[in-house]
């Protein structure tokens, strides 16, 4: 089951590898409280495949995502916290905003597949 949200780019982050089998990318949205629930800026994480649909975007464009959730238990100083983790997964953009281009450029090393979401490390 897909949830989504729409806004505009406010963020684009480069490739990086979190763990042996993980790349991702974030993707930051500002979210508008006339066409949503909320307000405020909201960070969505592409992983792997998906990572590709975030090279063309730019700064202002308006987008629509589909994104999982996905709680994420992790041990932190002797106790476990949780972790809520929005993935996206198909990002559909709904207006073009030129010309700011957003300097990223997709990672060639970047392994195909899909795997978890998290390297071994808490995000914080």
């Amino acid at each position: 089951m897909f949830y989504t949200i729409s806004g505009h780019v406010e963020l684009v982050t480069e490739p990086k590898q979190v763990s042996k089998k993980l790349w991702q990318r974030d993707l930051v949205l500002v979210i508008d409280s006339e066409k949503e629930p909320a307000e405020g800026s909201v960070k969505i994480q592409f992983a792997d495949e998906a990572m590709s649909q975030l090279d063309d975007l730019q700064i202002g464009d308006e987008v629509n995502v589909a994104f999982t959730i996905r709680g994420v238990p992790y041990p932190w100083q002797g106790e476990t916290k949780h972790l809520v983790v929005l993935m996206g997964q198909v990002l559909q953009v709904l207006t073009k905003q030129r010309p700011k281009k957003i300097k990223s450029s997709p990672s060639s090393d970047a392994p195909k597949g899909i795997v978890a979401p998290f390297g071994e490390e808490p995000p914080f």
